[in-house]
């Protein structure tokens, strides 16, 4: 995908409004999958530093 990106900018080369559309939807589905992911990573370093702090007391 980002290399259809730069090859619109690059080249000159046209996309038409759905093709937009495509590209819109493909990075805003990875931007919501980064999204996604970086939430459940925070849950559980946080879960994992609570189990931490249970254990010390």
């Amino acid at each position: 995908m980002f290399t259809m990106i730069l090859s619109v900018i690059a080249f000159g080369h046209t996309l038409s409004q759905m093709q937009w559309l495509g590209v819109g939807l493909v990075f805003g589905g990875i931007g919501v999958e980064a999204q996604i992911a970086r939430k459940e990573k925070l849950a559980k370093e946080a879960a994992k530093k609570a189990a931490a702090a249970g254990k010390k007391e």
